[in-house]
This record gives structure tokens, C-alpha cells and sequence, in this order.
């Protein structure tokens, strides 16, 4: 999991996640970020926007989750309080 949050302007940070997840296609989750692709050596970049959070997971793993109730719960109730958080 890539976590990347701001409080202020948004921007990049890039992470190593290790190479055994060279050439893997990671998905934003929570906030509205584009994929990212990690490089063969294990590394990538990650997106926010300003005052936001966004939470990349491997795609596989975003897949599998996508079903998962609780997991839709928690990410709708993480975007509203972040919403509110902004206000």
C-alpha cells in the first residue's frame, strides 16, 4: 500500500515498493489519482491533490477488494470526512 497525504498544495512522492512489484499497475483507491506503472527497479511515483489523501494499492489487490462491502464503506466514509475536513 502507497499512502500519500497533504494538508496543503498537492504534489508527487516517489516510493519504493520493491521490485517484486516491477512492472505492476498500481490503482488509486481513495482520491482521484491515475494509475501509476512500477519501474524494474521497485519504484513509483505517487499523485494527490492539494488537501487530500489518496491510497494506491496493486491492481490485483484493488480488484480482489472491489466486492468487499465493508471496504466500499470505509472508503466512502474516509472521502466524506476528508470532504468535511476541507470545509
Amino acid at each position: 500500500m502507497a499512502v500519500v497525504l497533504t494538508d496543503r498544495d498537492g504534489g508527487q512522492k516517489r516510493m519504493f515498493v520493491g521490485e517484486r512489484h516491477a512492472g505492476e499497475t498500481w490503482s488509486c483507491v481513495v482520491g482521484e489519482q491515475d494509475d501509476v506503472v512500477v519501474d524494474a527497479e521497485g519504484w513509483a511515483t505517487f499523485r494527490t491533490l492539494g488537501g487530500r489523501l489518496s491510497v494506491y494499492l496493486p491492481e490485483t489487490t484493488a480488484d480482489a477488494l472491489e466486492h468487499d462491502r465493508e471496504l466500499h464503506r470505509i472508503v466512502r466514509e474516509t472521502a466524506e470526512d476528508t470532504e468535511e475536513m476541507r470545509a
